[in-house]
């Protein structure tokens, strides 16, 4: 397995995933005692009410989701410079704490991945070749650095947390853009050009496309987050659900100009609050990745 291709398969394993629609507005008001923008936390209820017009929102970003387990399989169609690939993958995330990705086809396990804040564990099964150690990972695999809160931001249709808010806000009909030409991540050197597009159906806002390029290394991507829908979630074992609904998407579109690829995926068997595998094992015979 190239480089390229383990390059592409971890964009591709990092941003298809389902997420609750919470949002996290900025008020347009400077506070007096501090000269910063006051935060201001609010949730749209599971019946999906508009709880804030777009002239009162400075920035919108998508919080932390509120469930502990989210799980989900993936069908994955990709196109790049040299063949069509298809594949599957199931993936299992613990809200703020792990990420599991099962990539197989045909019922043969190709790579397996555990992410944590402090580590990241792939296994290889194809070249029969491992990788066991921290978020330098990324950086040798993508160009930039990325850690576990991008990634999971990415999976879960957020905005990133530890950067810059200093996004420039424009309305365009039924949807909002906040634009950055430069914002640097507060914990690392990561500095991005970033354009996200928030769009509004009647019922709430939803994050439809995010578009970012790192400034060090110039590789962009555009996530595109379509068919959004209710999903109910899983009841605890031996109880009754409740019933309550959380606004999921049911695909996306991933665009790598720099690699010449594009990816869709399409989402389903979705379990909210259902714990799933997270394990991982290292063969014997295996070798490090170089």
């Amino acid at each position: 397995m190239s480089k390229k291709t383990i390059f592409i398969l971890w964009f591709c394993l990092c941003v298809g995933a389902a997420s609750p629609a919470v949002a996290q507005v900025v008020d347009e008001t400077v506070s007096k005692d501090t000269g910063k923008m006051p935060i201001i936390n609010i949730e749209l209820e599971p019946d999906f009410q508009l709880l804030f017009p777009k002239r009162d929102t400075l920035s919108l970003i998508l919080n932390t989701p509120p469930y502990e387990w989210l799980s989900y399989q993936m069908k994955i169609s990709m196109q790049t410079s040299e063949q069509p690939l298809a594949f599957q993958c199931f993936f299992v995330n613990r809200s703020d704490s792990l990420l599991y990705f099962n990539l197989h086809k045909s019922g043969i396990e190709l790579a397996r991945a555990v992410v944590t804040r402090d580590s990241v564990v792939f296994v290889d099964k194809i070249n029969k070749q491992y990788y066991r150690g921290g978020h330098e990972f990324f950086l040798k695999l993508f160009g930039f650095p990325a850690d576990y809160d991008m990634l999971e931001a990415l999976m879960t249709a957020r905005d990133f947390r530890h950067f810059e808010q200093n996004f420039m806000r424009v309305e365009e009909n039924d949807r909002l853009l906040f634009i950055s030409p430069s914002r640097a991540k507060l914990d690392s050197s990561c500095i991005l050009m970033q354009q996200i597009e928030i769009a509004e159906d009647g019922t709430g806002y939803f994050l439809q496309k995010n578009d970012m390029t790192d400034l060090a290394s110039m590789r962009g991507v555009t996530i595109q987050y379509n068919q959004y829908h209710p999903v109910v979630a899983d009841a605890p074992y031996g109880e009754e659900t409740d019933n309550k609904e959380w606004l999921l998407f049911s695909e996306f579109l991933l665009n790598l100009p720099t690699e010449n690829t594009t990816i869709q995926a399409e989402i389903k068997n979705i379990h909210i609050n259902k714990p799933g595998p997270t394990s991982i094992k290292i063969p014997d015979s295996f070798t490090p990745m170089e």
